[in-house]
């Protein structure tokens, strides 16, 4: 379990917990260096290192851009943190709108199309709190450019892992997300 209310995980396990509190320290204190090593480093291990630890930093507005270019890094595991922690971030920029952090969809976009499992599965995670509020324009580049892909990730045979794919195949249609739960169990296939 972990609390991500301030925009960056903290596990409820208190040894974890507290290596992650070193992480806002060193984030907020070595900016530079985590900018530098995530976009620089010849070392995937330290990149995804970086893309992690840099998330932590307390203005997000800071760290955003350097998160998304990190999703073109082409190590998998670079971007499989840099989606996470965005995701993250995402969730905290819409129940703190105030904070004024803009996360363009596009990258996510690009990646459900991507033929790496992680790239579909956390960018899905990302694009179902981008599309919560139904912003057309999103929802219209995800049915151009996605459709095939979410429809074949919404009938994946692994319920937990085919759920993004098919809420987000109800949004594109015009579902409410009251009509998308209603079909999970007993109409999914027919739906889909």
């Amino acid at each position: 379990s972990e609390d991500k209310s301030m925009g960056h995980s903290l596990i409820k396990y208190e040894p974890a917990q507290k290596i992650q509190r070193e992480f806002i320290t060193y984030a907020n204190t070595n900016l530079e260096l985590l900018q530098s090593v995530l976009r620089t480093s010849k070392y995937s291990g330290e990149r995804e290192i970086a893309a992690t630890v840099i998330a932590y930093h307390s203005n997000k507005n800071y760290i955003i851009n350097d998160l998304l270019d990190a999703l073109t890094d082409p190590e998998a595991g670079v971007r499989n943190n840099a989606i996470r922690a965005v995701g993250i971030i995402a969730d905290y920029a819409l129940k703190k709108p105030e904070l004024n952090i803009t996360i363009s969809a596009k990258p996510f976009i690009e990646l459900m199309n991507s033929i790496s499992w992680s790239d579909r599965n956390k960018s899905s995670l990302v694009l179902l709190t981008l599309t919560q509020k139904r912003n057309p324009e999103i929802i219209k580049e995800l049915k151009t450019k996605t459709l095939k892909s979410i429809t074949d990730m919404a009938a994946w045979k692994n319920f937990g892992h085919s759920m993004p794919g098919y809420i987000l195949l109800g949004r594109i249609v015009g579902w409410t997300d009251e009509v998308i739960m209603s079909g999970i169990n007993n109409e999914r296939t027919a739906q889909i």
